[in-house]
């Protein structure tokens, strides 16, 4: 459902939003939300031998509001339960696109934007400065992972204003999640 009809959920919770960002949107949706509910709904397990259980997940949380075995139950029960779960879903789908919308799409433009120029601020292109302090680890791997020109030159400072106003310079690690830097 999710595949035909989510460029249509983004764009009634976003407004009109050019194309390559509903996409991105759409992407990131699918892979931190979308993909996790089609695998628990038919059974594909996280990990081959995991070594706990997730009990807090929305499929969980929607299995909850199910009448309890001595709970007396009616169509009306279940049909006021199945309206709460609908809620329930639709709040995190709407929490989800909204957040990538308001905060993960914004901080993608700002890297992309001063990844482009960033042979202005040292013409090794080596060095990122970014206009206002913004996430930008995930968007820099993400960016050079999906386009040629953005790995022809890999950046290895990111320099950026803190919330006092003052400068901070971070290494970019060699890869996702790594302490190592790319120096």
């Amino acid at each position: 459902v999710f595949k035909h009809f989510g460029a249509q959920v983004v764009e009634a919770l976003c407004g009109p939003i050019a194309p390559k960002n509903a996409a991105a949107i759409l992407a990131k949706t699918y892979d931190s939300l979308i993909r996790e509910l089609d695998a628990l709904d038919n059974g594909v397990s996280v990990a081959d031998n995991p070594r706990y259980r997730f009990c807090t997940h929305l499929g969980a949380r929607v299995g909850r509001l199910n009448p309890g075995w001595q709970e007396k139950s009616s169509p009306a029960i279940e049909n006021e339960r199945f309206q709460e779960a609908m809620a329930l879903a639709a709040k995190e789908l709407t929490d989800v696109i909204c957040g990538y919308s308001e905060g993960w799409l914004p901080a993608r433009v700002i890297v992309e934007d001063t990844l482009a120029k960033r042979s202005e601020v040292h013409p090794s292109g080596e060095i990122m400065k970014l206009p206002s302090f913004c996430p930008w680890q995930e968007h820099l791997f993400d960016l050079e992972s999906e386009d040629e020109k953005n790995r022809s030159t890999l950046v290895k400072y990111v320099l950026f204003q803190d919330s006092r106003a003052g400068w901070r310079i971070q290494a970019v690690p060699k890869a996702r999640g790594s302490f190592e830097n790319r120096l």
